[in-house]
């Protein structure tokens, strides 16, 4: 008796659980398809296949333990900004490193990615890797801190493009001489 409840309540988590995972894993290959769809302009082709896409996401996601969702999430984020899904694609691992390293979310960091590469010109991955490592290490100098500089870095990026700030150089801190 208490041996087959106890199984059977087994069984009913085991189901729960798979059906959680496989609803999860449907609602991840959808939001991968749109993001394809979003990425494209009129009469473009499809960058890659879902399939490869997820794949990348996946690889990411595993290498630096950023959940797959977060991923996808910022890069849609990332390319409603820019447009720019390859370019999304290409910093994804830093984006994801950097979001480990300091407490941000990928999404908050697309966000600032896609404002680099804006509003400062920053387009290759070895300059936002840069542009992401200076913000971060001013954070650690006590400026601030990057997750919550995230959010207010919009606003900021579109005062300092106005003053004809760009590149790298615009990210240094001014020492007032």
């Amino acid at each position: 008796g208490v041996g087959s409840a106890a199984m059977t309540a087994t069984g009913l988590a085991g189901g729960a659980w798979l059906t959680a995972t496989t609803y999860g894993a449907a609602r991840q290959e959808d939001a991968v398809r749109r993001l394809l769809i979003n990425s494209r302009g009129a009469g473009e082709k499809q960058l890659m296949s879902p399939k490869e896409l997820q794949n990348s996401i996946r690889a990411t996601s595993i290498g630096t333990g950023v959940g797959e969702s977060d991923i996808t999430s910022g890069l849609q984020t990332f390319v409603s900004r820019t447009g720019d899904l390859k370019g999304g694609i290409e910093i994804m691992q830093t984006l994801a490193q950097t979001a480990q390293a300091t407490g941000a979310s990928f999404d908050d960091l697309a966000s600032v990615s896609a404002d680099l590469k804006d509003k400062f010109n920053i387009r290759s991955v070895e300059e936002m890797r840069q542009a992401l490592a200076m913000l971060t290490f001013q954070g650690k100098a006590g400026a601030f801190e990057l997750k919550d500089m995230a959010e207010q870095f919009p606003a900021l990026a579109a005062r300092m493009s106005s003053l004809g700030m760009t590149g790298d150089a615009a990210l240094e801190p001014q020492l007032a001489e």
